[in-house]
């Protein structure tokens, strides 16, 4: 019998990236090489992406139709995952994530893995880069969802003003806080932020003070 190796490390660069579609996805970084240049970690500081020159495989993927997508390894038999997302270019980062902070977005997941929610454009491609945490390698699944429209909600900003009717994404690109779907803005809802650094903390005494 004769096997091409070459098909344990298809996809081990974003010019050769593995073509896929909506749907779920297998693979493999164990035979795979770290690529260069290493992701922004700027776009998901508080997610553990931690990527420590990590061995990655990279997918293609054009959606059919305007929504938002989310790009799951859920995957209880897989590894401690990172995940970058790129648009119309191997350079053209747009997203990423370590771990994923949604408890009730999926089940029977391991106890870390990387879920990407974005809105995407049909017709255009995007690329999706997996590594592991710390550098770590292994197998899993890539989910491909379309997900229902967001809805919207409230947005807090720093300097206590509310806008309403903003999605999530709306919100947080313009530097705000969302509140949730379907909430209002409302008197008191958003709070002077005057407390969210060090240099500028508040005095507090003996006794019960409250905090978001």
């Amino acid at each position: 019998d004769v096997f091409d190796c070459a098909t344990l490390t298809a996809g081990d660069e974003c010019s050769d990236a593995q073509v896929i579609a909506e749907g779920i996805t297998e693979f493999n970084t164990f035979y795979m090489t770290p690529s260069s240049p290493q992701p922004n970690e700027e776009m998901c500081i508080d997610s553990n992406l931690n990527w420590g020159n990590s061995p990655d495989v990279w997918f293609a993927f054009t959606p059919e139709t305007n929504g938002y997508y989310r790009f799951s390894t859920c995957d209880q038999n897989s590894f401690d995952t990172s995940m970058v997302l790129y648009k119309d270019s191997c350079g053209g980062q747009i997203a990423c994530n370590g771990d994923s902070s949604s408890e009730d977005e999926e089940k029977g997941c391991q106890l870390y893995y990387s879920s990407i929610q974005h809105n995407l454009s049909s017709q255009s491609e995007y690329y999706i880069r997996i590594g592991g945490w710390q550098g770590e390698a292994g197998q899993g699944t890539l989910s491909i969802t379309l997900l229902p429209d967001p809805i919207p909600g409230a947005c807090c900003f720093e300097d206590g003003n509310c806008l309403d009717t903003l999605i999530i994404d709306e919100c947080q690109n313009f530097g705000g806080v969302f509140q949730g779907e379907e909430t209002e803005c409302d008197f008191g809802l958003c709070q002077l932020i005057t407390t969210d650094e060090c240099s500028i903390a508040e005095q507090i005494f003996i006794g019960t003070s409250s905090f978001n």
